[in-house]
């Protein structure tokens, strides 16, 4: 299997309640929407909180495996309706290393990577 689509398909099982109350359809008139590789899940879809939901998918750079942490926050209006969904990924290393790297890299080497 491709493992970008492993990454669409860890983003769909983790956001996919959300998907299907957004958009006010069932299960299988989201099946329908979706590409055929991503069908089959929406019969595993998880439980998200009303507020963020987060996971953790391998990921490929440049030949390389690496790892994605991902966190989704639903974004609400003063009424209190969802209005949207913001997504963070960050590479799946400590926090203390991007530090690191971004205090005492070259930013000029950074921007051309």
């Amino acid at each position: 299997m491709d493992p970008s689509l492993d990454v669409y398909r860890a983003s769909l099982r983790h956001k996919g309640e959300w998907i299907l109350a957004d958009l006010g359809v069932d299960r299988e008139e989201l099946r329908q929407m979706l590409h055929p590789a991503l069908r089959d899940v929406v019969d595993d879809l998880a439980p998200c909180g009303s507020v963020a939901t987060w996971w953790a998918t391998p990921s490929m750079y440049m030949g390389d495996e690496i790892g994605l942490v991902t966190v989704a926050l639903r974004v609400r209006d003063a009424d209190d309706h969802v209005i949207g969904t913001v997504e963070v990924t960050k590479p799946g290393v400590g926090m203390n290393t991007l530090a690191m790297l971004t205090a005492f890299g070259d930013r000029n080497h950074f921007s051309q990577m």
